[in-house]
């Protein structure tokens, strides 16, 4: 319901597997990071948790002859409880989605964050 989209390109001459674990270190201001030997990103993000919804983050790191692009894909969703109190509460329960709202926004400028981060390091 809530997502958003952050993505970064760089170019680097460094093998993949060692681009891969120096991303997952940069990207861990997201949460707990796993870069598959594919390039598929997963993010633990739970720090982001909150009362009626649930974050994720995944994403995908692509190469071609020494260019690297990251695209991170992210949202917050209302869980069953944020739609209980949106539905009963309604209109005044309507609210309870600024939550979730909150959270993609973080989530957003951190991500944000972290891939400048990324793109200087890569420099």
């Amino acid at each position: 319901m809530f997502t958003g989209n952050s993505s970064v390109t760089f170019n680097s001459s460094k093998e993949k597997s060692e681009v891969y674990r120096e991303l997952e270190e940069l990207l861990e201001t997201l949460g707990i990071v796993h870069i598959s030997s594919s390039g598929g990103i997963t993010i633990t993000g739970s720090r982001f948790n909150g009362f009626s919804y649930k974050p994720s983050i995944d994403g995908r790191v692509t190469e071609r002859e020494g260019r690297y692009t990251i695209n991170l894909d992210f949202q917050a969703k209302p869980d069953t409880m944020g739609w209980l109190i949106a539905i009963c509460g309604f209109p005044i329960g309507l609210a309870i989605f600024i939550l979730p709202n909150n959270a993609k926004a973080e989530i957003q400028r951190k991500a944000d964050h972290a891939l400048s981060e990324v793109k200087s390091v890569f420099k």
